[in-house]
């Protein structure tokens, strides 16, 4: 129920977000999660318990709407950066997470559940508090001018419209989902038949060390590796590299000797996937246009639940009744698609960036998207450029940073 909630209502966070400000559908959503996670704790029936997770999937589409807010304060080049932050701090969370539950499962499951709400009240007065609406949120123009202007910006023929590349991207959101649901599903059982010799209590043990590993394995990518990573070989070799590295890791897991061998591929599996994910969310940024970012988002994580929906119960099919070892086969197939299908997607040259035509206090649109500044090379002429002036940039003393996120 809660994947059916995030396919339903995901984009449509996302056009609110579009339409009414990424600022109150971020507070929105979070304050609608605490409620799923308070109403799961006080459930006195398996219907309610159903119910509160189709909100929790309802208002869980802020990633997405979190997202669609970096792009509106990064320029394009630094974009797919900073979404990585929101994955590191989303790998904070799943290093703190189980851990937390755990040693207050004692005190009983509503417990857990209140402590969750808690958690989710404590994020929503700090939004209301500190969150501010992006200034380029703030000045979008919705009407049918101001959406042509975006549209041109970024490349469209369509005004109001999800440019058809999208698809590709909402494709390999889809493969790189659902694979990745499906080892969440297939790997306990693998573990208990493959190692713990049907020892579900010691496997489901180790299952919880996997994503503790899994976890901080996320965050040093996302702070310490990507960044440089990016920096040296551009968004489309960091797609193959990462690619190639979730696909080792998923045939690795098939053919791995012992449950310690197996921790250490599935993090080349975690590592592939952290590296190669955000360029497919920055480039949907950058061909949507400024007034469909959020919609578009929407959409790129709706594609994700559905992914998880589907993923787990064809899997475990296949797990049970074709093979063990062939759910983790079938995963690197999907994963080299979820890399095609981003490499494939071309976005506009830097030159013809613009920004939208949005503007930050005391700058000019053109110095908000000022790719000099950002950290990123990539393939094409105009990005070894950025890389050539941003390195300049970054030997010269007292330089003046262009972009928000400098200053």
């Amino acid at each position: 129920t809660f994947s059916v909630g995030q396919v339903i209502f995901t984009p449509i966070l996302g056009y609110m977000s579009d339409r009414y400000g990424r600022r109150p559908v971020l507070l929105l959503a979070i304050f609608g999660n605490g409620i799923s996670y308070l109403a799961t704790g006080l459930a006195q029936s398996f219907t309610v318990v159903l119910l509160a997770r189709f909100v929790s999937g309802a208002t869980g589409g802020s990633i997405g709407v979190a997202n669609a807010y970096v792009a509106d304060v990064t320029s394009k080049e630094e974009r797919s950066v900073y979404m990585n932050y929101v994955t590191a701090a989303t790998s904070i969370g799943i290093v703190i997470g189980p851990g937390l539950g755990g040693t207050c499962s004692s005190f009983g499951f509503s417990v857990v559940c209140y402590i969750a709400a808690g958690a989710c009240l404590l994020n929503w007065i700090i939004g209301l508090l500190f969150l501010t609406e992006p200034p380029r949120g703030a000045g979008r123009d919705m009407s049918v001018d101001g959406l042509a202007r975006a549209a041109a910006a970024a490349g469209q023929q369509d005004v109001g419209k999800i440019p058809m590349r999208a698809w590709s991207l909402y494709a390999s959101s889809f493969c790189a989902a659902g694979c990745f649901a499906a080892w969440e599903t297939v790997m306990a059982f693998f573990l208990r038949d493959m190692y713990f010799h049907g020892d579900s209590d010691k496997a489901a043990v180790f299952y919880g060390y996997l994503f503790v590993f899994a976890g901080i394995t996320m965050l040093i990518s996302s702070v310490f590796m990507y960044k440089p990573l990016l920096m040296w070989l551009g968004p489309e070799w960091l797609v193959v590299f990462g690619t190639s590295l979730r696909i080792i890791g998923y045939v690795s897991m098939a053919l791995a000797p012992t449950e310690w061998v197996e921790a250490g591929v599935c993090q080349i599996m975690i590592l592939g996937g952290n590296i190669a994910n955000p360029v497919a969310s920055a480039k949907l940024t950058e061909i949507s246009g400024s007034a469909m970012v959020g919609r578009a988002m929407g959409f790129f994580q709706g594609a994700q639940g559905l992914a998880r929906l589907g993923g787990p119960p064809l899997m475990g099919y296949v797990y049970d009744n074709v093979g063990q070892r062939v759910p983790f086969y079938t995963c690197g197939v999907l994963g080299f698609f979820a890399g095609v299908f981003t490499v494939v997607v071309t976005v506009p040259d830097d030159e013809d960036e613009g920004d939208m035509g949005m503007s930050m206090p005391g700058e000019t649109a053109g110095d908000v998207s000022t790719p000099a500044s950002t950290p990123l090379g990539g393939m094409s002429g105009g990005s070894r450029r950025n890389k050539q002036v941003y390195l300049h940039r970054q030997a010269t003393p007292g330089a003046t940073p262009k972009t928000a996120i400098e200053w």
